[in-house]
């Protein structure tokens, strides 16, 4: 019922045409009903300009710590944690090498919630 991707970032803005294909290839390969949702930066709730955009990817209209997204993802159903490990490291690298991950805790997210790990490169986006 549950599943944590973990995508590459390739650049900082590389999560938009990510999260819009990958969106498409759930429609296409039938899991149309299936909710993705992210983790959002609690600064993108501070800016009223993010903020509808934060509360649309995380599904949540307030930041939430570590075990609230833990226990709001055990109780989901359908649903998909779609996360970009680089996080904000993706400004000071190369768009064609792998950063180093910013958290590894979407680790310990799978586990605590028993959902597999889908690992997900894509290039093209940068």
């Amino acid at each position: 019922p549950r599943l944590v991707i973990a995508m590459n970032h390739a650049t900082p803005l590389s999560w938009i045409p990510a999260m819009a294909l990958l969106s498409t290839e759930y429609v296409k390969a039938g899991g149309g009903d299936r909710i993705p949702r992210g983790i959002a930066d609690k600064w993108f709730y501070s800016n009223p300009l993010t903020e509808k955009v934060a509360e649309y990817i995380t599904q949540s209209k307030k930041p939430q710590d570590f075990k609230q997204i833990i226990e709001s993802f055990k109780e989901a159903d359908r649903t998909d944690l779609v996360l970009m490990p680089e996080g904000a490291n993706t400004f000071f690298g190369s768009a064609d090498e792998l950063q180093e991950f910013r958290s590894t805790r979407f680790i310990e997210i799978a586990i605590r919630s028993q959902a597999p790990i889908l690992i997900v490169a894509h290039k093209g986006s940068e």
